[in-house]
């Protein structure tokens, strides 16, 4: 009887029940660890910025093939243009035209972020609109997807309103401008965003913060063809990312760089946030600048190989404002004498490489159209830079041009002549150079006085307050 419950219960399974157990456990244990491996390997695969494949298996969009005749053209030109519709009868410089007033002339922000900006879950609460409802509707995405593209138009003012400069008077600043250097917009800025302006709907107000090129360009490969050329070409693109500068041509294709005419670049290259307040400067996750005070010959580091990308990147550029988005000086803070002459170590250090990228750029890439090149600099060391070139040049040789009696502004700096020589008038090559400007804002809260002395030496300020 006993055997005949024995043969039973093995055939019910019941006899193998804890044996069973056992191997169901390891094999469920060995699965859990190899999906664990395989979403482990999945985290590190989205975290990799997408960069373009080494070798594309074709051309996103190809060329069609040269014709051999005239009559071979005219049906290369009927095949590209047979599924553009009506907007294929008008001419060529009418569509650009249309397209430039749908898709360009802007400035336009272009970022890789982590996390996405986009995620539609998130608080329902809106007070006002604030730019590309960041901050309100649309919260960050922590599910760790990676980095993902994001971009929309840039709607800094140009300036401030009169409640708002007496404000500011009332703050201790001075300045009336709203530069670059100040943008607000990847951070959902209110009061320096201008798409909440006006009458219209708020649903139009959020519109008007993106391009909307994107269904254009999936119509037709005429729609893309053009639509990208205008896209590149007309706009301003402002990155304020130093991980993608750095990695640009690893991300964007080199024919759509190369057709960029204008350029907005913040370079954070320290890892100090300001304290004082303005929440517009991002905080770096590396410095760059500490290691240039050690060792000023050196040319590898993250300044030369944003200079060298620029001049093989952008050949056809025609406008290029660069800001310096940190703290140049040395990082003491004692009071030096009056001989000591900290900016123009500064001047060589930072902007030398930027003045042999324009060199380059100019005897080298572009020599048909002059670059205009404007660097902004933080406005303590830009005044005690401008005292510096108001001696060496004098007063009447000085071009400056400010909108808020020299808070801030921007001043020539020749390259084509030696500075502060007796022969200067012989030279022909005055008019090569670049703007230099004042940048954000490092001297609120200190005074002018503090940042003049402390951070840059005393040998161009005594004597030179009538400039300010």
């Amino acid at each position: 009887m006993a055997g005949f419950r024995k043969w039973v219960r093995t055939k019910l399974g019941g006899g193998t029940s804890k044996a069973k157990l056992r191997q169901q456990q390891v094999k469920g244990s060995g699965e859990q660890r190899q999906r664990q491996r395989q979403r482990q390997q999945q985290q590190q695969q989205n975290s990799l910025p997408p960069y373009l494949p080494a070798t594309r298996p074709r051309p996103l969009t190809p060329p069609l093939q040269q014709p051999s005749s005239e009559s071979s053209q005219e049906d290369g030109k009927a095949t590209l243009l047979q599924n553009y519709g009506l907007f294929s009868r008008a001419p060529p410089e009418i569509r650009r035209q249309i397209l430039t007033e749908a898709f360009g002339g802007r400035t336009l922000h272009m970022d890789l972020t982590y996390p996405s900006y986009r995620s539609e879950s998130g608080p329902t609460t809106k007070t006002t609109h604030r730019h590309c409802d960041i901050g309100s509707e649309l919260v960050f995405d922590t599910s760790g997807r990676g980095p993902q593209w994001f971009s929309c138009v840039c709607h800094r003012r140009a300036g401030y309103s009169q409640a708002e400069t007496l404000k500011r008077y009332a703050e201790m600043e001075i300045s009336q401008t709203i530069e670059p250097c100040d943008d607000g917009c990847l951070l959902g800025s209110e009061s320096m965003c201008s798409c909440s302006e006006g009458d219209g709907a708020a649903a139009a107000a959020a519109a008007a913060c993106f391009v909307g090129v994107m269904g254009w360009l999936l119509t037709c490969r005429q729609a893309y063809a053009e639509g990208i050329q205008v896209l590149y070409g007309t706009n301003t693109f402002h990155i304020s990312s130093l991980d993608l500068q750095l990695n640009l041509p690893r991300l964007v294709p080199s024919h759509h760089l190369a057709g960029i005419r204008s350029l907005e670049l913040l370079w954070k290259l320290d890892t100090f946030k300001a304290f004082h307040g303005s929440s517009h400067l991002p905080t770096g996750k590396e410095d760059h600048v500490r290691p240039l005070w050690a060792d000023p010959s050196r040319r590898d580091s993250a300044l030369h190989v944003l200079c060298g990308l620029i001049s093989q990147t952008f050949p056809h550029l025609g406008r290029l404002y660069i800001s310096f988005q940190c703290h140049l000086h040395p990082g003491s803070f004692l009071r030096p004498g009056a001989d000591v002459d900290i900016i123009s170590e500064v001047e060589t250090i930072f902007l030398g490489p930027v003045e042999d990228m324009l060199r380059t750029y100019y005897y080298q890439v572009r020599q048909d159209a002059p670059l205009e090149l404007n660097v902004a600099i933080q406005s303590g060391a830009w005044r005690v830079l401008l005292a510096k070139y108001h001696q060496l040049l004098g007063g009447a040789k000085l071009r400056v041009e400010s909108a808020d009696e020299l808070a801030r502004g921007r001043f020539w700096k020749p390259l084509g002549q030696t500075v502060g020589r007796d022969d200067d008038d012989d030279d022909d090559g005055g008019e090569f150079g670049y703007w230099i400007c004042g940048g954000w804002d490092d001297m609120r809260g200190l005074g002018n006085d503090y940042w003049n002395m402390t951070n840059w030496g005393g040998k161009w300020m005594s004597g030179n307050n009538d400039v300010f």
